[in-house]
């Protein structure tokens, strides 16, 4: 009886350790790296400039601004958000010239009522990571260049 109440033990302590092991790879698995906001144009209240420094936006016409900081490592795209991590890994779409590029195309945008903005950013630090210009264009326009 000694025996089988031993085994019995050792059984659920194994599915114990398990369970703990598993319920972590899992929690592990699960952690937001990266959040988004899909804007209409109209609510992004200041574009950065320059890197290190802010993008400012109002998620809905009610809600308080929201700062996120950018920096050179920003990615800056137009057309849809679309292999966005893909076309990031190039470096012409980072930096000044890419900002340049994006933001030119945003004050050529004549049908705003139907231009979003993406912007992909970390949630612990607030930094972006991208923004996307979506001019409405049916066709997905070039990088930045």
């Amino acid at each position: 009886m000694e025996s089988k109440s031993l085994h019995v033990l050792i059984t659920m302590t194994m599915l114990a350790v398990i369970l703990l092991v598993w319920t972590r790879a899992t929690h592990a698995a699960l952690e937001r790296v990266e959040d988004a906001y899909e804007l209409p144009l109209a609510q992004v209240e200041r574009w950065p400039l320059s890197d290190s420094t802010n993008i400012v936006i109002r998620p809905c016409d009610r809600c308080d601004r929201v700062v996120l900081h950018v920096s050179r490592e920003t990615c800056y795209l137009t057309g849809t958000p679309a292999r966005k991590t893909e076309r990031c890994r190039l470096s012409r779409n980072r930096g000044k010239s890419a900002r340049d590029s994006l933001l030119r195309r945003k004050s050529k945008i004549h049908d705003r009522d139907n231009a979003f903005v993406y912007v992909f950013y970390d949630p612990e630090n607030r930094s972006v990571a991208s923004i996307v210009l979506d001019t409405g264009t049916d066709a997905e326009d070039s990088d930045s260049q």
